[in-house]
């Protein structure tokens, strides 16, 4: 609305320009937050660290960080 598009085109502008549509793209965000959470907060747990980068569900969580990283968030 503030862009006054629609979310359609601007997914599509998004999907062109990157290579990933809208939802890819933030977790690909939200994956890289967690890797910073990771590395300095370590006495967190993963369903926190999963919290505070945005996801609802830590095993949802893990399996995106898993498929943008290859690997699990403990062994990151």
């Amino acid at each position: 609305a503030t862009l006054k598009v629609n979310p359609n085109y601007l997914g599509g502008i998004i999907s062109r320009r990157t290579g990933y549509n809208f939802r890819q793209l933030l977790n690909r965000r939200r994956i890289e937050e967690a890797k910073t959470y990771l590395r300095f907060h370590s006495w967190l747990n993963i369903t926190e660290i999963a919290a505070m980068s945005g996801f609802a569900d830590s095993n949802y969580f893990s399996t995106v960080f898993r498929q943008i990283t290859g690997m699990t968030p403990s062994a990151w």
